[in-house]
């Protein structure tokens, strides 16, 4: 069974993960760490059960990433400071985090490359092949492509199911091999 914390339920902002980047570096238990994120995300996520799912969707990523990841994102910590661009960070800590955006990002990035867009519905399907006929995989879906908009790798209108290539993002120098 996949485990639940593999999928990725909600679009996330940038500026929300450099905030638990920037918990991730403070030298406090985690359970303190996950509130000041929280309270953080006050003014930005309204809703209490919302602001909650993204702390520990946040908290995943950069406070207590899976055993697998845990390495490149202790390094990730420990060099965000030289790094221009926190999106690369972020996204990198994404993939190597979230199985499935890995995955979600893997299916975006040939449909570019064959059609020059990206059909929402075309990724879902496809999702749903690898990972399930659910309907948490078409929410997650929505939240891989809704979170590359917020990024910028991908430019679409809200509600509008095509996404075209975005700016590629550059990637520091220092970056290049934690990446690969």
């Amino acid at each position: 069974a996949m485990r639940q914390e593999v999928v990725l339920d909600r679009a996330l902002e940038p500026a929300w993960l450099d905030l638990a980047l920037r918990q991730a570096g403070v030298p406090l238990p985690t359970d303190e760490r996950r509130k000041a994120l929280e309270m953080s995300l006050r003014d930005r996520i309204e809703a209490l059960e919302g602001r909650r799912k993204t702390v520990r969707v946040l908290s995943r990523i950069w406070l207590t990433p899976p055993e697998s990841s845990a390495a490149m994102i202790a390094w990730a910590i420990e060099h965000a400071p030289l790094v221009r661009d926190s999106r690369v960070l972020h996204l990198g800590a994404l993939l190597a985090s979230q199985p499935f955006f890995g995955n979600a990002c893997a299916i975006v990035g040939r449909e570019l490359s064959l059609h020059q867009e990206v059909q929402t519905g075309d990724v879902r399907r496809k999702l749903r092949e690898r990972w399930g006929d659910r309907e948490i995989i078409d929410v997650s879906g929505r939240a891989v492509v809704r979170t590359l908009r917020a990024f910028g790798a991908l430019k679409g209108v809200k509600g509008d199911d095509r996404s075209e290539p975005g700016d590629r993002l550059a990637v520091d120098e220092i970056l290049r091999p934690w990446l690969i």
